[in-house]
């Protein structure tokens, strides 16, 4: 069962993340503490993801167990992608 604190976890970091990626002091050269290569689309997907955190979370166990297995295949899809194309623009 997914409990309701990693489900607040997961939606506090997603949203700061987001946030934080359009601050160009944390994300100087798009570098979020210059490890994380992040743009634009980037932070509106990590604070949308946070949202539907927060939804998932006031829904119950049922809707948040649904949304990580959602959010689980959906970023391990993006994560194969990456590593199959390598760096670059591959959009």
């Amino acid at each position: 069962m997914v409990k309701p604190a990693a489900v607040i976890f997961f939606r506090i970091v997603f949203l700061l993340i987001g946030i934080l990626g359009f601050v160009p002091g944390v994300a100087p050269d798009e570098m979020l503490f210059k490890i994380f290569h992040v743009n634009a689309a980037h932070n509106v997907v990590h604070i949308v993801s946070g949202i539907i955190f927060l939804l998932a979370a006031a829904a119950g166990a049922g809707a948040a167990r649904t949304w990580f297995q959602i959010f689980g295949i959906s970023y391990a899809i993006v994560v194969i992608w990456g590593f199959a194309v390598g760096t670059g623009n591959t959009l």
